[in-house]
């Protein structure tokens, strides 16, 4: 413990860890109180508490000053929330407490979310948000926690506040070793004392300081005001040099975007951080070698190796964020090769040629190749080297079996000097090429001996060539359009070509070809075009473009499987899925029903933990069900349009459908909707047109066709309502819906004069009477169509004159929201996203190309929304996207996407001056 004697030197009582966006003031009024309780103020601080603003000076080195305060920390104070949660930085601090420190001197004030203790399970029961990935953290039992969640509703926070105090008191108490009834007793006491002495000097100051003060506030006021436009000033010029950038250099794009939508969190900075992240929907993201890249090997499930200039062999598994440096060569290295497994790597740099094999890197047994190119096989059985003999200066190919230590050695005879280098498995044989005419030759595993040769020749010399992961093809081009593809697996000199990949024209500075020769990788100028490797007349029908890379080596480009590739660039490795949605999406093939080209729907609905999609289309009678994390489908009966309503979750795996009599609702459940469920009957009930929870799941608030608001309990089936319509005299309703609570009705209709929608609160009251057309409750606010570019919103409880127009997307065919974002499918078939400020935000990327858009679902808070794209063949099948629209989970993703943090020269550059911001991505 750290007395009160004890606050000189470099140890701390307690080091502090939050998220600034969300908590810093809480965190800096937390700081305060803690060193200051119970303390007179002659005195100084009674402790000492590391909080990194506070603490640490401008120039200081952050990591370091970070882990020497944890180290000499006596506690560890958690400031936890979902922000926090997601925070790199509080990951980081944490993780180490929990390595090098105990678990017993971990204290937690809870700001947001909810902590759910299960046990075993720890903090990895359903529903807690504002502990981060418990695998990854878990605690063997309950840490001391403490209520602080009424921080959040304060624009500012009192530093007299007897909630602050008590939340002061109950840290303070823990950190000291002090009773808190005891602790809190000498705060008052000298806080009596203090006060006493002050208001005698009071009475003579107050004139002097009456006047004084006024100039301070209104200085300081004129202080905050220029802070805060200098701002806002910075965050546009960022969110600018993000776009600007991003076609170009996409890594430091993404660190821009978040830093302007750190320093000035608005529509236009979500905006240019939303762009960015979605202008190249096939990015999963940069790795940093920390040298420059010269060659990259890879597996389709995301292992992902690289060789640099400096010598090393950096690897990284499935889902790391750093590497791990597998080996430091005497020079650069000149090729990388992984097995399909990830379990060994193999890596030459001249006369140094090395594998790793169960994490022990082992040196060749016959270094007397000067080996230019290596091959795995998919299991890592065989390894296979190919370069010259320095004393002959013939082609040799070795081949070595890492389990036995096994090595035998062939002549290349036709070949100049070895360039690329595959493992036909299939055929039981090596290819091995050169860079100068496409010359291949195929030689046996079992006996080394040349089995066939080819050239490609094409008059296409000195270019540059690529084999086919597998062996099955060559490639090679000198910069035409039409970009041969021949197959290896025949003795063919100068072969007439029948496949061809798509290179747009361009001059190429690498090559790749896929396994299989399916799909072709061209790299020119920070770009890379795939192509479907085809007949020369489809060429341009599925060439994609990814860009924002810097330019890639002749060995710095791998297409790991038919779709996804590695490319090198400058120092970093950029990695590709061309089949991913997007980075903030999560996509699922599915059986979507539709009726026919002009019908609405099918909508997908999820439930609250995000596992189970139930699609509904008005027109079908029977829904699906999707489980989004694994393969499931199965049929959901639903009752058509003219009598039903939209499926609603009212838990994890139970949804609320139309009965099987009028004015009856069912109880059905996901994982087996064909077993029926409870009925529930609501005597005196019409039609029931719809429903939704009341937040809580505890009941279902329903509407029926006379506009009369019935609550029904989830648990017991009983019903309760008002028994008059809400709504005022029944209409011919067109549609009607109930907020995200239950709270609110509203129902849309057509007369004579036009088109009218009314709201009513279930509480009772008189109807309010709005414009507009179509509606949807989003959060707290209704929106209404009011023509086709701009949406009416009214936020729940006000009055007539509260309405607001938005503008809107032209040619929106429905609309969606929640939180302050709004949703819109376009008759285009992209999906649209604007704010109810009325900025635009963009739109969805990553559908197929012929794909539309037809059903749109957001969550009431606004975090996700869910995209149905049937197949407009109707022959079946079809897309569900689940998007993450928070503004946490976009920041989350433009960190971890980038692979690095923002460097000051980035940041000068960009504002054109010095800035001493804190760059660190997420806080």
């Amino acid at each position: 413990m750290v007395h009160d004697g004890d606050v000189g030197g470099d140890r701390y009582a307690a080091f502090i860890s939050y998220a600034r966006a969300a908590d810093g003031q809480f965190a800096e009024a937390l700081h305060s109180g803690v060193e200051n309780f119970a303390t007179r103020s002659r005195r100084g601080r009674a402790v000492r508490v590391f909080r990194d603003d506070a603490t640490m000076s401008a120039n200081a080195d952050l990591t370091g000053a970070i882990q020497a305060a944890l180290a000499t920390a006596e506690w560890f104070v958690l400031v936890a929330s979902p922000e926090s949660a997601a925070s790199h930085w509080v990951q980081q601090e944490l993780h180490w407490w929990l390595t090098h420190r105990s678990a017993d001197r971990l204290v937690v004030v809870l700001t947001a979310g909810e902590l759910v203790w299960s046990g075993s399970a720890g903090f990895g029961a359903h529903g807690t948000t504002a502990w981060p990935d418990p695998p990854r953290f878990p605690l063997a039992r309950e840490p001391r926690w403490i209520d602080a969640r009424w921080s959040r509703g304060e624009e500012r926070i009192s530093r007299r506040d007897p909630r602050l105090v008590a939340n002061v008191a109950d840290v303070a108490a823990q950190v000291r070793g002090v009773p808190k009834d005891s602790l809190i007793g000498e705060h008052v006491r000298l806080r009596r004392r203090a006060r006493r002495g002050v208001q005698a000097a009071v009475a003579v100051l107050v004139v002097l300081l009456f006047a004084s003060a006024t100039a301070t506030w209104v200085a300081v006021d004129r202080t905050a005001e220029a802070r805060r436009q200098l701002a806002v000033a910075q965050a546009r010029q960022l969110a600018s040099r993000a776009e600007a950038l991003a076609p170009t250099d996409l890594q430091s794009a993404l660190l821009l975007a978040e830093r302007a939508y750190a320093l000035d969190p608005d529509g236009e900075t979500r905006r240019a951080l939303f762009a960015v992240l979605t202008g190249q929907p096939a990015l999963v993201g940069f790795f940093e070698a920390g040298a420059q890249v010269t060659t990259v090997a890879g597996t389709a499930d995301g292992v992902v190796v690289a060789g640099t200039e400096a010598g090393t062999v950096q690897v990284w598994r499935a889902g790391a964020t750093s590497p791990h440096t597998a080996w430091t060569a005497g020079g650069p290295v000149t090729d990388v090769a992984v097995s399909a497994d990830g379990t060994v790597v193999a890596a030459v740099s001249g006369v140094d040629v090395g594998y790793e094999r169960s994490g022990t890197w082992t040196a060749w047994p016959d270094p007397a190749v000067e080996a230019s190119v290596v091959a795995v096989s998919d299991d890592g059985s065989t390894i296979a080297v190919a370069g010259l003999d320095p004393g002959t200066g013939e082609a040799v190919l070795q081949l070595l079996r890492p389990g036995t230590g096994e090595l035998s050695r062939g002549v290349l005879p036709g070949l100049s000097t070895p360039a690329r280098l595959a493992l036909d498995e299939a055929a039981g044989e090596v290819v091995v090429s050169d860079e100068m005419i496409g010359r291949w030759d195929r030689v046996g595993v079992e006996d080394t001996g040349l089995h066939a040769t080819g050239v490609l020749g094409l008059g296409a010399h000195g270019i540059t060539t690529a084999l086919a992961p597998d062996g099955s093809g060559i490639t090679m081009t000198s910069g035409a359009g039409a970009v041969p593809v021949v197959s290896t697996r025949v003795s063919d000199d100068y072969p007439t070509p029948d496949l061809f990949g798509d290179n747009l024209g361009v001059d190429p500075t690498a090559l790749a070809l896929g396994p299989g020769m399916r799909t072709l990788a061209v790299a020119d100028s920070g770009r890379i075009h795939v192509s479907e490797v085809g007949g020369a007349d489809d060429l341009g029908s599925s060439t994609t473009t990814l860009a924002g890379i810097s330019d890639v080596p002749a060995g710095g480009l791998v297409l790991t499987s038919a779709r996804t590739l590695l490319a090198a660039g400058g120092s970093t490795v950029s990695q590709w899925d061309l089949d991913r949605a997007g980075p903030l999406a999560q996509r699922r093939t599915a059986e979507l029903p539709i009726a026919c080209e002009a019908c609405p729907g099918p909508l997908p609905i999820l439930s609250p933990d995000g596992r189970w999609a139930v699609v509904w289309s008005p027109e079908i009678s029977d829904g699906l069900v999707v489980d989004l994390a694994g393969d499931a489908e199965m049929p959901l009966p639903v009752e058509p349009a003219e009598t039903g309503f939209a499926p609603v979750f009212v838990d994890d795996t139970t949804v609320v459908l139309s009965g099987p009599s009028e004015g009856s609702i069912e109880f059905r459940s996901v994982i087996d909707p064909s077993v029926p469920q409870r009925v529930a009957r609501i005597p005196g009930a019409g039609p029931v047109l719809a429903a939704a929870t009341d937040g809580t799941g505890a009941a279902v608030t329903v509407l029926d066709a006379g506009g009369v608001a019935y609550v029904v309990d989830v648990a017991t089936g009983q019903v309760s309502g008002t028994g008059a319509a809400l709504l005022g005299a029944p209409q011919e309703w067109t549609a009607m819906a109930v907020s995200a609570d239950g709270g609110w009705v509203a129902g849309w209709y057509l007369d004579g004069t036009g088109s009218t929608i009314v709201v009513a609160s279930t509480e009772g009251g008189e109807p309010l009477h709005l414009p507009g057309h179509g509606l949807r409750f989003a959060g707290d606010t209704l929106l209404m169509f009011q023509d086709l570019d701009s949406t009416l919103a009214w936020p729940l409880g006000g009055g007539a004159d509260d309405v607001a127009v938005v503008p809107g997307p032209d040619a929106a065919v429905d609309l969606m929201g929640g939180g302050d974002l709004m949703v819109a499918p376009m008759s285009s078939g992209d999906v649209a996203l604007w704010d109810t400020g009325g900025v635009s935000l963009g739109s969805l990327p990553g559908l197929p190309p012929t794909a539309r858009a037809r059903g749109v679902w957001s969550s009431p808070d606004g975090a996700v929304v869910a995209v149905a794209t049937p197949d407009d063949t109707f022959e079946g099948g079809g897309w569900v996207d689940v998007w993450e629209t928070s503004t946490v989970a976009w920041v989350r993703t433009a960190c971890k996407l980038a692979g690095r943090e923002l460097t000051r020269e980035e940041m000068d550059t960009a504002l054109g001056n010095s800035s001493d911001q804190d760059l660190r991505c997420g806080r």
